[in-house]
C-alpha cells in the first residue's frame, strides 16, 4: 500500500523538482529538502570557517542551529537527504539531531586537515609555462603537484590573443628536459 511509500527530494535539483511536482504521493509522503527554496527541510544561514559548517536547519517550520567539522555544499545535501529519510522512517526531530552528531566527514572529500599546513609564503608567477615549472622544480618527492583551472583545454586566451597551450606538453617538457641534465 502505498502508506508507507515516501520521497524525499532535493528541489534545488530541477530533475528532482520535476519528480517532486509529478508525484501523486499524498503531500504528506512527499518530502522536499533544499538550500535555496522553501522546503520541509531546508538548510539556511550558511556560513563556513576553516573548520566549521554552520547552518540553521528549518524543519517542517522548526529551526535548529547546526555545526559539522566539515566542509562542501555538497555535505549540506547529504545531511538534508539524511534528515528526509530519518523523518519519513518515523524518527522525532530530537533523534533525528542525535543522530547528527555521529556524522564525520568521507576521508579526502572537502576534508580540514589542521598543520601548521606551511612555511613558505605564496609565489605568484604571471607566466602559466614558468608557473608550472616553478611548482615542479621546488616540489619535494612527497609532494603532489595541482595543475587547476585548465582541463583539458588546450588554448590560452590572453586579451584577444588564443595561444595553443597545452598544460600535459609544458609538464612532460620539463620533466625530460630534467631527465636529460640528470
Amino acid at each position: 500500500d502505498g502508506n508507507n511509500t515516501s520521497i524525499i527530494v532535493n528541489i534545488d535539483d530541477k530533475v528532482g523538482e520535476s519528480i517532486f511536482k509529478k508525484s501523486t504521493l499524498s503531500s504528506k509522503n512527499k518530502i522536499s529538502f533544499s538550500i535555496h527554496k522553501k522546503s520541509k527541510i531546508q538548510a539556511t544561514d550558511i556560513s563556513q570557517n576553516n573548520n566549521n559548517l554552520k547552518f540553521n536547519l528549518s524543519y517542517y517550520g522548526e529551526t535548529f542551529p547546526i555545526t559539522f567539522k566539515f566542509g562542501g555544499y555538497f555535505n549540506i545535501y547529504n545531511v538534508l537527504g539524511v534528515v528526509g529519510c530519518l523523518s519519513a522512517r518515523g524518527y522525532e526531530i530530537k533523534q533525528i539531531l542525535d543522530s547528527l552528531k555521529h556524522i564525520t566527514p568521507v576521508p579526502g572529500r572537502s576534508e580540514y586537515i589542521i598543520s601548521n599546513h606551511f612555511n613558505k609564503k605564496p609565489i605568484e608567477i604571471i607566466d602559466r609555462k614558468e608557473a608550472i615549472y616553478k611548482a615542479i622544480e621546488i616540489a619535494s618527492k612527497e609532494d603532489l603537484v595541482l595543475i587547476a583551472g585548465k582541463g583539458n583545454e588546450e588554448f590560452q586566451e590572453i586579451g584577444s590573443q588564443k595561444k595553443y597551450f597545452s598544460d600535459r606538453e609544458v609538464i612532460e617538457k620539463f620533466l625530460q628536459e630534467r631527465k636529460s641534465k640528470n
